[in-house]
């Protein structure tokens, strides 16, 4: 599904994209980092994001659309990684996507679920628990966890360095997992302060921390 609030990248950049577009040269062996599906319309499970969006986000996005879009490019995907779409209830979402995952045959090769770190620890623990196998382990194609900073309680500049948060974080990595920061403009310049206390966790900034208007001036970001 594309996003919404989408902006312009800087010239420099455009232009290196528009080298690569102009090449006659497939890129193979891609992995697509950021995906998301929804079955909403079609009995699947109800999505709460992108139903409420523009007329051409009121569809379903499945694979298949995902397969057609990608035969096309110069970009030779080979797998994907399925990212959180508020599709609900969370747990579900992970558990399909899961299923999708297991099957050799599928290019989603692994998720970031849907995991209210910013609630704390016993949030974290609460989800994962619903996910472990009959040994306690986690499904090897849960990669992390993110929930929308801007659809958060709290979606202050420093909501990543409260102390709730912090303990998720911590609970999130001390079962392998990493997280990825969908967040305001506003929030960047407290992203390092926040990553730095996990030295050992890996964390994905979105969208280069870019979502909605909120700090988002060009000089300022």
């Amino acid at each position: 599904i594309p996003h919404p609030t989408a902006h312009p990248v800087p010239t420099e950049r455009t232009d290196a994209v528009g080298d690569i577009m102009a090449s006659p040269n497939l890129m193979e062996g891609v992995i697509d980092s950021h995906i998301h599906l929804s079955h909403h319309y079609s009995g699947g499970l109800t999505n709460e994001w992108h139903p409420n969006e523009a007329a051409g986000f009121q569809r379903d996005w499945t694979l298949q659309n995902f397969r057609d879009a990608t035969a096309k490019s110069k970009f030779q995907v080979k797998a994907a990684i399925f990212v959180e779409c508020f599709n609900r209830p969370p747990v579900e979402e992970a558990k399909w996507v899961l299923k999708m995952v297991e099957d050799p045959d599928c290019i989603v090769a692994g998720m970031t679920a849907q995991i209210y770190a910013q609630k704390g620890a016993a949030a974290v623990n609460e989800f994962l628990d619903q996910l472990r196998d009959e040994k306690g382990e986690l499904p090897k194609g849960l990669k992390g966890g993110r929930y929308v900073f801007p659809a958060s309680d709290n979606n202050a500049p420093d909501a990543c360095l409260e102390p709730a948060f912090l303990e998720g974080l911590d609970a999130l990595g001390k079962a392998g997992l990493l997280w990825e920061f969908c967040c305001n403009p506003s929030m960047a310049p407290n992203l390092p302060t926040c990553i730095a206390k996990f030295p050992h966790m890996t964390f994905i900034i979105d969208h280069l921390a870019h979502n909605g208007n909120d700090g988002g001036e060009m000089e300022k970001w």
